[in-house]
């Protein structure tokens, strides 16, 4: 009886240990699907700052890296005019003497007739049009700081006399 009891012992001792290990498995297994499903800054919302002024109701949206906003969000932010040709899917900012050509789905940008390659085409998502933020800021001679923790864009322009420049 007691060897029986010892071996009945022993079962259970492995069946705990195998119950334990699977639950600690799983557990495992959840938190590392749960972490690595939603990347940091898709977890919560992107938020652009431009001269000081947070920018409100823009969705900005992260696509390989590379923070995309809605057309009119940051240029107008920053004085310069959009004009949309649906036929070509081309969007052309302007200001000053600065001149950005994007096409939507294209890799290549053209600044001041100069082509540049994107690392993330324009998009159209829901029927609005997404542009590479960093790419339209630059091009007007704005500066641009990616602050992650904080998921939040901060955009200066160099024809703003009251801004302080981004170091």
């Amino acid at each position: 009886m007691i060897i029986e009891s010892g071996v009945l012992m022993s079962k259970n001792k492995k069946y705990y240990f195998l119950v334990l290990m699977t639950a600690f498995t799983l557990a495992a297994i959840l938190t590392v699907t749960q972490t690595t499903l939603l990347p940091p800054a898709q977890a919560q919302q992107i938020k652009v700052m431009v001269n000081g002024k947070t920018l409100k109701g823009v969705e900005a949206v992260m696509i390989n890296g590379r923070v995309l906003v809605p057309s009119r969000a940051v240029v107008e932010a920053l004085s310069a005019k959009v004009a949309w040709n649906n036929q070509t899917k081309t969007v052309t900012i302007k200001r000053d003497k600065t001149n950005l050509e994007i096409t939507v789905n294209r890799q290549v940008a053209y600044l001041n007739g100069k082509s540049t390659t994107l690392d993330v085409p324009a998009k159209l998502i829901n029927n609005k049009l997404y542009l590479p933020l960093r790419l339209v800021s630059e091009s007007l001679q704005a500066k641009v700081k990616w602050e992650a923790k904080e998921c939040l864009v901060t955009i200066i322009d160099n024809y703003c006399p009251w801004c302080i420049p981004l170091s």
